[in-house]
């Protein structure tokens, strides 16, 4: 999403745009999408200031770091940006910004839930489906 600087109306202006997370580098062998990045964003300038606050919402698909289970999990958040109007800046890339604030946000340990029992260390049985027999 790049927002033409110089373009920015008076009463601020609002985009929208859809994204595949392949398309923005997102997807490791961990985290998979499935669905598509929606980003809104409010765009609104202040003397020689653009101000940006973005909304990205997308379902992601993950595996559990105690159990092994795949899992969902929606994101739906916010964020904002400020972008100098000086100096002849043009455009303002939105969509790299976004990226690099998704992936600052991605869990080093992903749970299923937070009270994931994990798996039996001898028999390898997922312990939220029920006890082991070790």
């Amino acid at each position: 999403m790049k927002i033409d600087l110089n373009k920015i109306p008076t009463e601020g202006l609002e985009l929208a745009e859809t994204h595949q997370a392949a398309d923005l580098d997102l997807e490791s062998s961990e985290v998979k999408y499935i669905s598509p990045l929606e980003i809104v964003a409010q765009v609104s300038k202040y003397g020689n200031t653009a101000n940006v606050k973005t909304q990205v919402k997308a379902v992601l698909s993950l595996r559990c770091s105690c159990c092994l289970e795949e899992f969902n999990r929606e994101i739906n958040n916010n964020y904002k940006f400020n972008y100098s109007i000086e100096n002849g800046s043009k455009f303002a890339d939105v969509s790299e910004d976004v990226r690099q604030e998704i992936i600052l946000g991605y869990s080093v340990k992903n749970l299923c839930k937070e009270d994931c029992k994990g798996l039996c260390p001898n028999c390898g049985k997922n312990l939220n489906k029920g006890k082991c027999n070790c």
